[in-house]
């Protein structure tokens, strides 16, 4: 997994650039949580969702977070390439939440597009 995001980082900030590279990733579907996740400026805030819930929830945080802290965490998912699988896997699904209990990346509520409504304006240009 950390290598997949390390060539799609690659793509983005070597080669592509953001633009041409989200295109890519959606027209692509190079993962099943493509629209969902890294690369978009929610990131921070949907990962500070996921661990924050899963804190609430009383959900052990990956190897080394339950000792550096939630923060440490969110701080060192802007850099997901930067994780070790077993971290990634975490933040997805996991593991350890039950049936009704915190959502990883997957299911969680943040994860869900944001939808505005926008109404219709009359310029009444006739």
């Amino acid at each position: 997994m950390s290598e997949k995001l390390t060539t799609w980082r690659r793509l983005d900030e070597d080669l592509l650039g953001p633009t041409a590279t989200l295109r890519l990733l959606t027209i692509g579907g190079s993962t099943g949580n493509t629209s969902q996740w890294w690369g978009q400026g929610r990131w921070t805030a949907i990962c500070r969702a996921i661990v924050e819930d899963a804190v609430a929830g009383g959900i052990a945080l990956p190897a080394p977070y339950g000792q550096l802290g939630p923060e440490r965490f969110v701080v060192d998912l802007a850099e997901p390439d930067q994780l070790g699988d077993d971290v990634l896997e975490w933040l997805i699904d996991m593991p350890a939440a039950g049936a009704d209990g915190p959502r990883g990346l997957r299911f969680h509520a943040a994860c869900e597009p944001i939808s505005r409504m926008v109404e219709p304006v009359d310029w009444n240009l006739g």
